[in-house]
């Protein structure tokens, strides 16, 4: 059964999420975008859209292409938005993965999500190693610096111009975040984040989303909270 909101239906733009969430950010360019509560950093829309743009050519450079998979394995910081929308921007899936995992834990949704890449921070930095190890996962960055990874900061020297990438917003998958209890995919393209779709089954899941295997639709969420 499909439970509706009483709230009218999130009206979701034809764009990309990237393109959504920067649209303004040159006439705000000096004004703060994200601001670390704990250092008082702040990043400006300017300094965002710029950061993202670097970022994304960095990892392009890398061989990360359209339908590749990047895994985030970190708590909240502002670099956390700048990698999820550089990745977002080539085409590329972010899978977002809950940062008190363990090493076996993390190493299931890195196979099952079929991450080429993952960055996380220096505290988290033995567990994500080993997952990768057993996961095949193919370069590790770090938000930071610590021996056995490369530095995030390493992706920010890159020009800001990134490869100009076409995407669909309706068909093309932009997060593949797990529950936590079950291990479970959410699957997301930038439509769905209306109605996200929860894939149960486990194992090879970029084939599985290809293959367009029925989930369960949830309800949307109260506009009010999405508003600008």
């Amino acid at each position: 059964m499909i439970v509706r909101s009483p709230w009218p239906d999130v009206v979701v733009p034809d764009v990309s999420i990237t393109d959504y969430v920067l649209r303004h950010a040159e006439r705000l360019r000096d004004r703060p975008a994200m601001i670390d509560g704990p250092t008082g950093r702040t990043l400006t829309f300017g300094q965002l859209a710029d950061s993202i743009r670097r970022v994304a050519t960095g990892l392009a450079g890398r061989g990360f292409r359209k339908g590749d998979v990047f895994a985030i394995y970190s708590p909240n910081l502002p670099a956390y938005a700048v990698i999820f929308h550089a990745v977002a921007s080539l085409g590329g899936i972010n899978t977002t993965v809950n940062p008190l995992y363990t090493a076996g834990e993390l190493a299931k949704q890195l196979k099952d999500s079929g991450a080429r890449f993952l960055i996380t921070v220096p505290p988290f930095l033995d567990k994500a190693k080993e997952a990768a190890a057993a996961a095949g996962v193919e370069e590790i960055y770090v938000f930071g610096t610590a021996d056995g990874a490369r530095p995030f900061a390493e992706l920010l020297e890159a020009p800001p111009s990134p490869p100009s990438v076409k995407i669909n917003p309706r068909e093309d998958v932009v997060v593949l975040p797990y529950l936590s209890a079950t291990q479970s995919a959410i699957v997301q393209t930038a439509f769905s984040f209306e109605r996200p779709v929860i894939v149960t089954a486990v194992g090879g899941l970029p084939d599985v989303v290809r293959d367009n295997v029925t989930g369960f639709v949830v309800p949307s969420q109260d506009p009010r909270a999405l508003a600008d």
